[in-house]
């Protein structure tokens, strides 16, 4: 599935850019768990508006609440059939709301949630997320490289993994790595919002 978000160019990694790939691995490969967190509705609804697919995805993976879930499919109960009319949830308390809504989530077993597109979709609202309350995280670039490890390595990431190198002509350094950050994000915003229709903030 193309997600018609412009890419860099592929890159032809040296043997250090390589070994630091190798590293990273190891160092996250019992701490991916580790980086799950989840995501306030409102703050993914001010910047996408999710398809079914990546909804499904993102409770499986653990980056929604079920009160999250359950406010978020809402405008997507046309594609979870399993879900009680609108009608029938206004009579059921909160929680038993979010027991449907995730009974209806799980019953789409036809989704796959290892499609990289689906990835990039809760890479970017966690980097998101993060970003936003950088100043309350401890290790704050240690998570975002256990991020990047857990979507595979992507290299649109790499300009602000702290042991990858900078682009070409580009500065060392966590001020640096940050404007690289909010350029990426800034671009998936604006991208992401395009896709769905979501307002500016």
């Amino acid at each position: 599935m193309d997600s018609g978000i412009p890419k860099r160019k592929m890159a032809c990694h040296s043997p250090d850019v390589r070994e630091a790939r190798h590293h990273q691995r190891e160092t996250n490969q019992t701490m991916n768990d580790v980086v799950r967190f989840t995501i306030p509705a409102d703050f993914i609804s001010s910047r996408i508006a999710l398809t079914t697919e990546e909804l499904v995805c993102g409770y499986r993976k653990g980056w929604l609440s079920p009160a999250a879930l359950a406010e978020l499919a809402g405008d997507l109960s046309a594609d979870l059939p399993d879900l009680p009319a609108e009608e029938e949830l206004l009579y059921l308390l909160p929680s038993e709301i979010e027991e449907k809504v995730r009974t209806a989530v799980l019953a789409r077993d036809d989704v796959d949630c290892a499609d990289p597109e689906i990835g990039k979709v809760w890479g970017y609202l966690a980097l998101a997320r993060l970003n936003e309350r950088r100043d309350t995280i401890s290790g704050f670039w240690d998570v975002i490289a256990m991020i990047w490890s857990d979507l595979g390595y992507p290299d649109e990431m790499e300009p602000f993994i702290y042991h990858m190198p900078p682009p070409p002509g580009e500065e060392f350094g966590e001020p640096a790595m940050l404007r690289r950050l909010e350029s990426y994000l800034a671009d998936r915003t604006r991208w992401y919002r395009a896709r769905g229709g979501s307002s500016p903030e």
